[in-house]
């Protein structure tokens, strides 16, 4: 024998509690559960880079700019790591390479007049990061 729901008619087994589409228990004593109201708390951290490893890049330099890519992934994933684990998590991209392409990183730019081929010189300085996580 079926039972129908007394809110939107839709049919159900005996052994149901609830209605599959509307939610409403079907049977007396049967308790909706109330999910508590969350919302999203944000916050930004800076990661600094440290001068001497990120001063001067010539980014027309293919292996010098993999380099500072690969220390500055690093340096940003441990830090969130260590932000996880009181639950935050990035809003948007957090790799080096978009952040530079981005223009989301704050550096310093100069250009190296040389007899043969100007060159431009970068110095990043720091990023941030927009953090968020869901709270009660």
């Amino acid at each position: 024998m079926a039972i129908y729901c007394s809110k939107c008619g839709k049919q159900h087994p005996d052994d149901a509690n609830f209605c599959m589409g509307c939610g409403q228990p079907l049977k007396a004593g049967a308790q909706v559960a109330q999910a508590m109201p969350r919302h999203w708390e944000y916050k930004d951290i800076i990661i600094q880079f440290p001068r001497e490893q990120f001063k001067d890049i010539n980014v027309d330099n293919r292996k010098q700019y993999q380099e500072v890519v690969r220390v500055a992934d690093a340096m940003i994933l441990a830090r969130l790591r260590q932000e996880g684990i009181q639950g935050w998590q990035p809003e948007g991209a957090t790799d080096f390479r978009t952040l530079d392409q981005l223009d989301i990183i704050q550096k310093r730019k100069r250009v190296v007049l040389a007899l043969t081929m100007n060159a431009e010189r970068v110095t990043y300085e720091q990023v941030t990061i927009r953090l968020k996580r869901l709270v009660p």
